[in-house]
């Protein structure tokens, strides 16, 4: 980790907080666990000169309506890293990464599937009724909204609906992994069934150290990705739920930081009772 920042008294800098969403503040069926005005609430009421970021891998399009609902005050950072956007002032910040090639995409996913479709994925997850097809199609649902990563849901139409098969997920993936692993890193969801490509410099820690500045920085995450967070922040101020990954709690764990008693939401109301404890007013 960082050496915790001498310039400021620690009592006297203001703390920049790092929240995961998918895992932590959302559950795998991309609902809160906690009633959503109780998360907007808890943002907004904190001992300690703070402000709290949602750092994701997901499209700057996918997070806007999680920042609607909860109103942190601080950044969105979108695309694992590749983009940072104020929703305050609508100012965004990216690394000039070039977007990502749907054309090429499209030609590889098709040597093995029937069709390929760009769409919002979070309906897929929620209402995969939306998406009814014909029986035993093999259809690839892509994010429409991302810019400069991917991500593809492999799915077989069974009883008219998009249905999760892990032999075609697992197929799709070592497709995705022949043809992108070069450049990218192909990464595969068991939680999701999809498959996330993303360039391989792209990190969810890269612009943390900027945003934060001479500040604090604290972390909550639940994934291997979320680690890099970790090793940006202050020493101690990181934290995990629940339910995050076996390898992140043990991290976590050997780093000092805090492990959510509670799963998802709750877990990260409870890591910001940590804070306020660890750091006061």
């Amino acid at each position: 980790m960082e050496s915790e920042k001498t310039l400021l008294p620690s009592s006297l800098q203001r703390l920049e907080i790092f929240f995961d969403i998918d895992g932590c503040l959302i559950d795998e069926t991309y609902k809160f666990t906690l009633p959503v005005s109780n998360v907007a609430g808890r943002f907004g009421c904190l001992s300690h000169p703070s402000r709290i970021h949602l750092n994701s891998n997901r499209s700057l399009k996918g997070i806007l309506p999680i920042w609607e609902m909860t109103k942190p005050n601080g950044l969105i950072i979108y695309e694992n890293g590749l983009g940072v956007f104020d929703p305050r002032n609508a100012a965004h910040t990216s690394t000039g990464k070039a977007a990502f090639n749907r054309s090429t995409l499209i030609k590889t996913l098709m040597a093995t599937g029937d069709n390929v479709k760009f769409i919002n994925t979070g309906d897929l997850i929620k209402n995969p009724s939306l998406h009814r097809g014909v029986n035993g199609c093999k259809v690839f649902y892509c994010e429409e909204s991302r810019e400069f990563t991917a991500t593809v849901y492999p799915r077989i139409i069974r009883d008219e609906l998009p249905t999760p098969d892990l032999e075609f997920v697992l197929q799709t993936y070592q497709l995705l992994a022949d043809n992108y692993s070069k450049e990218y890193d192909v990464r595969k969801s068991d939680s999701f069934y999809n498959i996330l490509i993303t360039p391989r410099a792209a990190l969810k820690s890269n612009p943390m150290s900027e945003i934060a500045g001479e500040n604090r920085i604290a972390s909550f995450g639940d994934d291997e990705a979320d680690i890099q967070m970790f090793k940006k922040s202050t020493p101690g101020l990181i934290g995990c739920p629940a339910n995050a990954k076996p390898e992140v709690i043990s991290y976590v764990r050997s780093h000092l930081g805090f492990i959510a008693q509670s799963s998802y939401t709750r877990g990260v109301i409870q890591f910001l009772d940590y804070l306020d404890k660890k750091n006061g007013p």
